[in-house]
């Protein structure tokens, strides 16, 4: 018998939650690749979504409003899209990938280099985060 099975038996039968006691028994890989396919899905399926939704909306309730002079929030993202551009929030992906997509499809990032840069993020800080709790755990 596995340990994961064994862990679960355990779990069981002390009265706590039998699946993540068994997901504790199990190496870290399979979890570090799991949760990337699941940040990978998330990211794009909201762009799919989010793309012909954000069409939708501008030429719903936005198409004939005069062009109003930039607020100071909106001239802050403007700063921040300036220094950091797409490459900055896709690195920033794995801290939170559903808002971070949202917030590149309302700035009206282009949708190939929105996901390339993301899903890079995704790759190289979801090894790293799962090294360090690795390390942790010992």
């Amino acid at each position: 018998m596995s340990d994961f099975w064994r862990a679960c038996i355990l779990g069981y039968t002390i009265g706590i939650l039998a699946i993540p006691t068994g997901l504790s028994s199990i190496s870290a890989w399979p979890l570090m690749l799991g949760a990337m396919v699941g940040m990978y899905v998330v990211v794009l399926s909201t762009v799919v979504i989010g793309y012909p939704l954000r069409r939708w909306i501008k030429k719903r309730w936005f198409a004939d409003r005069p062009e109003k002079e930039r607020s100071k929030w909106q001239k802050k993202v403007d700063a921040f899209g300036e220094s950091h551009g797409v490459r900055g929030l896709g690195l920033i992906a794995p801290a939170a990938p559903w808002p971070v997509t949202i917030a590149g499809i309302a700035l009206g990032i282009p949708r190939r280099p929105l996901v390339f840069w993301l899903l890079l993020g995704i790759t190289i800080w979801t090894p790293i985060v799962t090294g360090i709790f690795v390390l942790l755990e010992k």
